[in-house]
């Protein structure tokens, strides 16, 4: 079966002074980010979020962001959205902080890059297992997700790379968020110009946003 993957995004997506996703393996300069937040509960749907609807095979997958989030573009064929999500720095000033991303995509179960359940960009093909974890659920979501992270660096970069992946309609939606951070030992001033990367707090968002995943099949 043919996939298709379209997107329409409800509501205007914004996000002045959010930090861009930093395409591998750029070096960054400190810059500028914002923090991205729930805000008020408006039933099941946060007052700020704005929501996304995805096909996938026959289902229709519904996710929700929070409107700070930004869809920086899609693939020609409709099949990739890329997604800035800014920092979870608070006031980061002109100090480079750790941005966030996320892909959004939909692979073939026979896939290479699959292995079971586990989805990896790099580390099967070339005969490696990323960290994984099996049958994870998130809030009240009745979706099973499987987990890989991985981490790589180069040139004073760091990519920590988390990847979820569940079966719907035939395929596997993926979705990989990547935060991207810099070694602060590099610059002249760490305190002043840099904040490292922390896992609990640029992740925290993940699991909000794999919670709020719906299908409709």
């Amino acid at each position: 079966m043919k996939r298709i993957l379209t997107f329409l995004v409800l509501g205007a997506l914004f996000g002045a002074g959010c930090t861009k996703p930093i395409s591998r393996p750029a070096i960054p300069s400190p810059g500028t980010g914002s923090t991205s937040t729930s805000g008020e509960e408006t039933g099941r749907v946060p007052a700020s979020w704005n929501t996304a609807n995805i096909s996938v095979g026959e289902a229709i997958v519904h996710m929700l962001f929070p409107g700070s989030f930004v869809m920086t573009n899609t693939n020609s064929d409709g099949q990739v959205m890329n997604v800035d999500m800014g920092t979870a720095v608070e006031k980061p000033g002109e100090r480079s902080v750790p941005g966030r991303s996320m892909r959004i995509f939909v692979v073939d179960p026979q896939d290479q890059r699959m292995r079971d359940c586990v989805f990896s960009e790099n580390e099967w093909t070339a005969g490696r297992a990323p960290e994984m974890k099996t049958n994870l659920t998130f809030g009240t979501s009745k979706l099973s997700f499987c987990e890989s992270s991985e981490q790589e660096g180069a040139a004073g970069n760091r990519y920590s790379v988390y990847t979820y992946t569940t079966p719907i309609g035939g395929q596997i939606l993926v979705l990989e968020f990547t935060v991207h951070s810099v070694v602060c030992e590099n610059f002249e001033r760490p305190e002043e110009q840099c904040v490292s990367f922390d896992e609990a707090r640029d992740t925290a968002i993940f699991p909000d946003i794999l919670s709020r995943i719906t299908v409709e099949e």
